[in-house]
Formats: structure tokens, sequence, C-alpha cells
């Protein structure tokens, strides 16, 4: 699924912390094994290895310092680095696969896990061997496919608000982050910060965010898709209704103009209306926080989503992205090691930080948030209070990025006045049906 900015959707992501144990454990065996080498342990033969991930700025900087970190402790072993943006990882990987030259180690999405475990790309971590032993065991189960390990979380994380508080105090608008707001209060605040400044808008538009619109049919009572994945479990009344949402906020200075919007401005975190001082509030992934403060370079601020105060719990926790392993791997005891070292680690825990998440190694979360910085205490916080309301989520469909190529098209169609939020409504649960269905 198309990840703005990215980032994981999964929003992200990108995009934090690597999870961590106790050191470089040994490979083979059960993946449950406790049994750990130190750090300077070292595999008896020599290998290349590449490792390939989606990135920003701020985490090509962490996962190049963690490598060297490996490669340091594990001088047989040497890892390539492969990475690109969100944009392009996915075709690179499939002409990488095509041609024999799948990368050792893959930093995996949400919306991709399923359809490479049935392709048989990415190998079982348990029987792999990869080390399980301090990792939370619900946050681990959201790396399964058919009950089946495909994917070992780097950390978790979920849609947030994030917004700069300077430019509220500037205008004279103020915000309470500890208490939630109902989807038309946010909407009354967008065109409020409007009215204060019209230089500035209230938010980004979301109506292209699958993550949010995921949790926007949660909080009124629906899922996103139904139980079998064979087609949506939005409803088009609801659809409608959010279509409807984000054209009455971008008709009235809510929201940044569609035609900024539909130029597709904001999957480069650099142009987007809060980093550029546009907009108030931005749409991202927790996990996100610390490279959009690097970026803007300023201090910003996380709340919730806005929310209908329902019993339904629209929050789930979400892998912000997974570690899997190559099937066809030539040096898999080497790789196994790497995703070990890069998962349980705490030198790399505190490398890398939150950008891939909050780790789901206790150890290491626990460490981070006792010693971390302002914007790690900030993300583990309010991951803290996602976990008290989320309820459980599935994996995404093969057909997942497809759904959010669909929804980004019929989005514009409303944003530019091509169709009515009833007519989008209806050609996008149309087309996503057939595509669920084809995938299926």
């Amino acid at each position: 699924m198309k990840k703005k900015y990215v980032t994981s959707f999964a929003c992200t992501v990108v995009l934090g912390t690597l999870v961590a144990g106790c050191g470089t454990t040994q490979t083979g065996g059960s993946g449950n094994s406790t049994s750990q080498t130190s750090q300077t342990s070292q595999t008896s033969q020599s290998a290349d290895l590449t490792l390939a991930w989606w990135t920003s700025t701020l985490r090509t900087q962490e996962t190049l310092k963690a490598i060297s970190m490996f490669e340091k402790a594990n001088p047989s072993i040497k890892v390539t680095p492969d990475y690109t943006s969100w944009d392009t990882i996915w075709t690179k990987l499939t002409t990488q696969i095509a041609g024999g030259q799948t990368p050792d180690v893959i930093q995996m999405d949400e919306s991709q896990i399923v359809e490479y475990a049935q392709n048989k790309t990415i190998a079982d971590l348990n029987k792999a061997g990869v080390d399980l032993s301090g990792l939370d065991k619900a946050s681990l189960s959201l790396g399964e496919v058919n009950g089946v390990l495909y994917g070992v979380p780097t950390g978790v994380n979920a849609f947030a608000l994030l917004y700069d508080p300077a430019v509220l105090k500037q205008i004279g608008v103020s915000v309470n982050p500890s208490q939630s707001m109902s989807w038309d209060s946010f909407a009354k605040l967008l065109v409020q910060i409007h009215k204060a400044d019209p230089k500035i808008y209230g938010s980004e538009d979301g109506i292209e965010y699958e993550p949010v619109l995921e949790y926007y049919a949660r909080d009124n009572g629906e899922q996103m898709f139904s139980s079998d994945d064979k087609s949506l479990g939005i409803s088009q009344q609801v659809l409608t209704n959010w279509f409807t949402y984000w054209k009455n906020l971008e008709e009235n200075g809510g929201v940044v103009p569609p035609s900024y919007t539909s130029a597709d401005n904001t999957s480069d975190m650099t142009e987007n209306p809060l980093v550029k001082g546009m907009s108030v509030f931005g749409w991202a992934w927790s996990n996100q926080l610390a490279a959009f403060e690097q970026t803007a370079n300023k201090n910003l601020s996380m709340m919730m989503l806005p929310d209908y105060n329902s019993s339904s719990k629209p929050y789930f926790l979400h892998p912000s992205m997974y570690w899997s392993l190559s099937s066809t791997t030539k040096n898999p005891q080497a790789a196994v090691k790497l995703l070990n070292y890069l998962e349980n680690d705490p030198q790399v825990s505190r490398t890398i930080k939150l950008d891939r998440g909050v780790p789901i190694n206790e150890a290491n979360k626990q460490a981070l948030e006792n010693d971390g910085s302002a914007t790690d205490k900030a993300q583990i916080d309010f991951m803290n209070q996602v976990e008290k309301v989320a309820s459980p989520d599935a994996v995404y469909p093969p057909a997942a990025n497809q759904i959010q190529t669909l929804l980004t098209t019929a989005a514009q169609e409303v944003m530019l006045n091509k169709m009515t939020p009833s007519a989008a409504a209806q050609q996008f649960i149309t087309q996503a049906n057939q595509a669920l269905q084809q995938s299926n």
C-alpha cells in the first residue's frame, strides 16, 4: 500500500527501533532457543549478505551504523546495504527475485508479507532458528501467515496525528493532546486554524490514507476487509461519509488544497505540508515522529486520532515492518545471525531507537523508555495509550497495494470534482472487490 513519506502503513514507515534481546544468538535449532553468544562471536566461515530496506534519511544513517557494528562484531561476514524508497523497493525486489538475486535479509511490510509467503520467497523463521525468546508473543503473532512466522516485527506502531505546537501557540489556538476529539470537533478545529491565519491550513488532506480509512471504518463498527479477504468490509454509506468529510474540509480551508494533494506532493517527506509549514497537523505512523522532526527541523507533538467515543475500539496495533529471511539464501546461518542482531541486540536498539517502531523486545523497550530522548518517550507513551484501547488486526490481503491505488484514484476524482462522494464510493467498492476476489 502506498506509504506516504515513507516511511506503514503502515504507514511508515517508516521507521524505527529494532527489537532487541540480550546479544547475538546462535543460529540453528529451535526458534525459541535462549542460548546466546557474546556480541563478538564469529561464524566459522566467511559469508556475504545483502540487507534490503526502504528508507528515509534518518533510517539510512541508523541502519548503516548498525551494519557497521555487526561487521565489527562478526568480521567474517560482509553485509551489502541495499536501500531505496518505498515507491521503488517492491519493483526492485521483483526484478532481483526473478534474477535469482533475492536479498538475504529483507525489511518486509504487512501489505506484502502474504504474497511473499505464498510465493515461498521468504522463510519460516521458526524453522530457520531465529531467536524469539525475548519478544512479546502477542506482537510476534503479527508476523504470522496461516500460523507460520514469516516476519519478525521490528516494532509496533499506530497511526497518529502529528502537530506543530509552536504554530498553534502563535495563532492562539489550543488543543489538549490528552483528550480525544470527535470527528466533528476535529473538523471545526482545522477550519478555525485556517481562519486564524489564512496562510496556514489545518491539516494535510487525509482522504487518500488507507490506514486512517481503516480506522474510520472500525470507528463506525465495520472492518476494512471481510473475514475471508474476498471483499471489502466497509459499506458504501460509510465510505461516502468519508469522502464527504474531507471534501467539506477542502472547501473550507481545513486541509491543504486539492491541487497540492492530487499532485502527490506528500509522498516525499520534505514536501509534506506539516514539514513545509503549510499545515499545523499531519498524518503519520507513530514511529515517524523523529524523522519528521529531523526533516522539519522543529519539535513536533503527537496525539491520538479523532473518534466517535464508540466501544468498537477503532485503534489497532500495527507491525511497523518486519525482518524476513530469503528462503533461498546461500548463507542461512549468517543471515539468521544478522536478523538476530538487528532484532535483539541492545546496542542496535539504542542506535535505531524508535524509527522502526516501539520494540517488541521487552528489555530494549524498557531501556528506551528509561533512558531515551523526549521524542523516544513521547512515542512509547503514545503506544502505551493505544495498547489500552487497541484490538487485533489481521494481516493485509495480497491485493492491499491495489486497494490503496484504487482509493487514491477514487479520492482524487472527488477532490477534483469529477465524481460525487457517493459515486466514487460505489466505484471504489466495485473495483476493490474485483481485485480482492482475483487475488484469492
